[in-house]
């Protein structure tokens, strides 16, 4: 697990040989990540009613956003790898390789995470 972690944290030492462009990309994921965990757990903590449903929809919404824009983002440094690391094999191009599959299981289960207490706010 811990090599797992290493992989999503904000390592400049591992990432930084790639290009500005690929950090900035993943300092983004993180940055969309970290919001959308965070406005999950407001929603799970502040269940809805007929006061703020407007407000929990709102955030669930915000939600969807932030993995739109995950997505968008995994989908563009593929793209960005394909264009730097085209011809190299290297451990550079593993690494990315893994942090995009990462990234892919982070945006499902966040999804999943959604869907979940949409189903949760639905039966109250």
């Amino acid at each position: 697990k811990g090599g797992r972690k290493a992989l999503l944290k904000n390592d400049q030492s591992s990432a930084q040989p790639l290009g500005g462009v690929l950090q900035d990309y993943s300092t983004e994921f993180l940055r969309l990540r970290g919001a959308a965990a965070a406005q999950l757990q407001a929603m799970r903590e502040t269940p809805s009613s007929s006061s703020n449903s407007s407000s929990w929809a709102d955030e669930a919404k915000a939600v969807e956003r932030a993995l739109e824009e995950m997505e968008s983002n995994r989908r563009q440094v593929q793209v960005q790898l394909r264009l730097e690391l085209s011809g190299s094999g290297g451990s550079a191009r593993h690494e990315w390789d893994q942090r995009l599959q990462e990234w892919g299981r982070e945006i499902t289960t966040l999804r999943a995470q959604l869907d979940n207490a949409r189903n949760a706010n639905g039966r109250r």
